[in-house]
């Protein structure tokens, strides 16, 4: 089967995992290579500075998702600090 990964959720696992898979491969009627899908989350900005900044909607997404907490992705906020607490 294909293979399709979110490192978006493990990042440090990506290249372990597609090593895994293609070691492991099975060539079948309907799929004679490996063919793997990697998922990863960018962000496009003019600096690193404004990168970080979009980046906190992210942090923030995630922090809300392991309190159980469901929505939209929050806006980008100024100081990740104060949300931490």
């Amino acid at each position: 089967l294909p293979f399709a990964f979110a490192s978006h959720f493990a990042p440090d696992m990506l290249f372990q995992a597609l090593h895994l898979y293609r070691s492991n491969f099975k060539p079948s009627a309907r799929l004679e290579k490996p063919y793997a899908m990697v998922c990863i989350n960018i962000i496009a900005a003019d600096s690193n500075r404004d990168a970080e900044f979009l980046f906190t909607s992210m942090q923030q997404a995630f922090v809300k998702l392991r309190r159980g907490e469901t929505g939209q992705l929050p806006p980008p906020i100024q100081n990740m600090d104060q949300f931490w607490s």
